[in-house]
Parts: C-alpha cells; sequence; structure tokens
C-alpha cells in the first residue's frame, strides 16, 4: 500500500536495436493513461514513461513497435524502476 513512482524505460535504439517502440500505460479497464514515444533527433530516442501510483490498482504496459518490423535486429530491453513514496 502507499504511492509508488513507476518507471519504465525502454532500451533499445542507444544499444543497437532497429525498434521503433511505443509504452502504453493502461488502467484495469483498459482505460488508456498515458503513453510515451521516442524522440528521434534527441538522446532519448528510446521512450520512457513515468507515472504516480496511488499504490491500489492494477495497471497494464504495452510495448509496440511502430514500423511492424520483426526480425533479429529488432529487440528491446525494459528497464522497470518502482519507488515508493510517503
Amino acid at each position: 500500500p502507499g504511492k509508488h513512482t513507476l518507471d519504465f524505460e525502454i532500451q533499445a535504439y542507444r544499444k543497437g536495436s532497429a525498434g521503433n517502440y511505443r509504452l502504453s500505460l493502461f488502467t484495469e479497464d483498459q482505460q488508456l493513461i498515458d503513453e510515451a514515444v521516442a524522440n528521434p533527433g534527441t538522446s532519448s530516442y528510446d521512450p520512457r514513461l513515468v507515472y504516480q501510483s496511488d499504490g491500489d490498482e492494477t495497471l497494464y504496459l504495452q510495448v509496440r513497435e511502430e514500423n511492424n518490423l520483426g526480425n533479429p535486429a529488432i529487440w528491446y530491453m525494459l528497464d522497470t524502476r518502482v519507488e515508493a513514496s510517503q
């Protein structure tokens, strides 16, 4: 219980993947809460999504490749951090 900061970050482009990803965060009822997309031409090409959670909810995170590519050069790692707040 209690509030938490949820931090999701795709690690792909900076590590050599050709994928172009979107992060989407949904409620238990499949309502979109927030999205993060790549920012081409910046140092943050891989998307990052930060959400302040009340702590008593079910959330779903969707990772989607935007160009519908699928091959061994298209991969990602998902860095997830959860920080409790008072």
